[in-house]
């Protein structure tokens, strides 16, 4: 991955000047300065924090700040009357979450931050699909956590106080911890935040949920040599990231909601199965051996009569056996217990 530039917060020379607002500072203008300078044209660009109309004017690009959305203009604030706008509204993209100023800058320059920050050839696909997965691990979030979306219906059971967004906010100056004079070096400190959560999931989808999606492209295409009913998928290496890739290829595929099982190594000699996940959640499109969940070994064997069966989760999303017939062999009797409490209902 490409190192980032340090942020220097002098405006001598003839440097481009990022503008946001001073004050307070949140995750979404934190994030959209620091996505801004990972592009070439504002890699050596001083931030510029002022409320001041005047000297907003005066720098090149300006985010979060000065109540304008204008693309031609360079100017990235979401918090006036009637801003609505949406990664459909500006790219198409399916996304419905309203965009913060991070959003805003990843949607209009997000492919050329992913070219800037990759070093390795990348096809458009590529692009498009890292543009994406970024998009729904993180920006999606700091977008709707700055605009107050909630991620479910109240009353919650417990609220997060460890994402991006809440470390960003602790950085504030409040007047017991640090004071106003401390305010720029904390601005930095939550630059180097965004740096950290930026590069670490760039890495995680270049190095292996990119990678993955070939893999589960084939097991995909190759589903009837595993079995008959083309409803259990195996893949030949563990860690491979294939829930999201799977959905997305079924949609391709005209298959939507076909695999109920994938079958894969465990690392240690063992094979596991794996109930696939519906569309959101823990719900499971089919659970693992639905009669024997908890069970483990001989009492597991006993009952699916499976020989080398080891275990089943409580939950039914995931089994072991010791060999790879032994965790198809869970696989299709689960179909087969799926099959019998529909005919049974």
């Amino acid at each position: 991955m490409r190192a980032v530039v340090l942020i220097s917060f002098s405006s001598e020379g003839t440097q481009k000047v990022i503008g946001t607002h001073s004050g307070k500072f949140h995750a979404d203008e934190v994030l959209g300065c620091f996505l801004l300078k990972q592009m070439p044209d504002y890699s050596s660009a001083v931030i510029k924090r002022t409320r001041n109309p005047d000297e907003l004017n005066q720098c090149d690009i300006v985010i979060d700040v000065g109540g304008v959305y204008d693309h031609s203009k360079k100017r990235y604030d979401h918090h006036q009357k009637g801003f609505d706008e949406t990664l459909k509204s500006v790219t198409g993209i399916e996304e419905d979450i309203k965009l913060s100023s991070a959003g805003l800058v990843w949607a209009h320059y997000g492919k050329e931050i992913v070219k800037a920050t990759v070093e390795q050839d990348l096809s458009e696909k590529d692009i498009h699909d890292i543009f994406c997965r970024m998009y729904e691990m993180f920006i999606k979030e700091v977008d709707a956590k700055d605009n107050g979306i909630e991620a479910a219906d109240p009353p919650y059971r417990y609220r997060t106080w460890t994402d991006f967004s809440g470390r960003v906010s602790r950085l504030n100056a409040n007047g017991l911890r640090f004071d106003s004079a401390d305010e720029e070096t904390q601005f930095k400190k939550a630059m180097e935040l965004a740096k950290e959560e930026y590069f670490g999931i760039l890495n995680e989808i270049v190095s292996y949920w990119l990678p993955s999606r070939e893999i589960v492209n084939e097991a995909l295409n190759n589903r009837f040599d595993v079995d008959a009913s083309g409803r259990i998928m195996k893949i030949e290496k563990c860690g491979v990231s294939w829930p999201a890739h799977l959905k997305t290829l079924e949609e391709e595929k005209k298959i939507k909601n076909l695999i109920l099982f994938v079958v894969f190594p465990d690392g240690n000699s063992g094979w596991r199965v794996q109930a696939v996940p519906k569309e959101s959640g823990f719900a499971l499109r089919q659970p693992v051996l639905p009669t024997c969940l908890a069970l483990r070994d001989a009492e597991l064997a006993a009952a699916c009569g499976v020989h080398d069966a080891i275990f089943v989760h409580a939950n039914g999303f995931i089994g072991g056996a010791r060999s790879y017939e032994g965790a198809l062999e869970m696989a299709r009797k689960s179909i087969v217990d799926a099959e019998m409490k529909i005919s049974d209902s």
